[in-house]
């Protein structure tokens, strides 16, 4: 099947211990729209290693995904899977067991907040770039906490989200062209993420000033199968 991939890393840099985490991702476009990303992320402060499997259709909107998390020790896990209508949520956790989740969906989610790095970049690609200003996204968390400590579980979520504009960011692998976005989240939309992604949103940069740390791209290999 024809496709195109990318792997790389991001390290998660603490605005006073340095070095708090880490990403590796594998993201793999294919010919026929699908998007397909594959993560580890590891956040040593906080203990959180989680693994996710998270497929989309050509706008980024959600189709399928897992999430292996193990929080402290705990482990849960789960599988998402979204119809016109409904999301369905198939869990086993360390503190409810088994559950069995079909959640009404009041319009399509235009993105499922999962909590890798990669995600954040997209839960911005339902933004309609020709209207502009501040536009409400809606969709779907697997947790409503900022690092994604608790669930995974679907829970309906939206987010305020402002396009800053086109800015070339220096890198660990040298200068990038990149989408800045702002996503608002908290209590009455007080906390606020900065958002830089490339023209398929994919990932550049983030800062969260809540969380005191830079999230930044360290390593990044491309290439492209052809089918003869």
């Amino acid at each position: 099947m024809e496709h195109r991939s990318s792997r790389g890393k991001i390290l998660y840099r603490g605005d006073q211990f340095g070095e708090r985490g880490r990403e590796w991702f594998h993201r793999t476009d294919y010919a026929d729209g699908t998007h397909l990303f594959r993560t580890i992320s590891e956040i040593d402060d906080s203990q959180i290693r989680r693994d996710v499997i998270y497929a989309t259709d050509a706008h980024f909107r959600p189709r399928e995904c897992y999430q292996r998390l193990v929080v402290r020790g705990n482990l849960s896990t789960a599988w998402f899977t979204f119809e016109q209508d409904y999301v369905r949520c198939e869990g086993q956790y360390f503190d409810l067991g088994r559950v069995s989740q079909q959640l009404a969906l009041p319009q399509p989610p235009s993105y499922l907040a999962c909590h890798p790095l990669v995600g954040d970049c997209l839960v911005v690609a339902g933004y309609d770039f020709a209207r502009g200003g501040r536009q409400v996204l809606h969709g779907v968390t697997t947790s409503p906490t900022v690092n994604g400590s608790t669930g995974p579980i679907a829970t309906l979520t939206n987010h305020p989200v402002e396009y800053v504009g086109w800015e070339t960011v220096e890198t660990a692998i040298g200068p990038m062209g990149a989408h800045h976005f702002r996503i608002f989240y908290g209590p009455g939309n007080a906390h606020w993420e900065e958002v830089w992604c490339g023209a398929d949103f994919s990932f550049v940069r983030v800062r969260n000033d809540e969380l005191a740390t830079t999230y930044e791209l360290v390593e990044l290999e491309q290439w492209s199968h052809h089918l003869p």
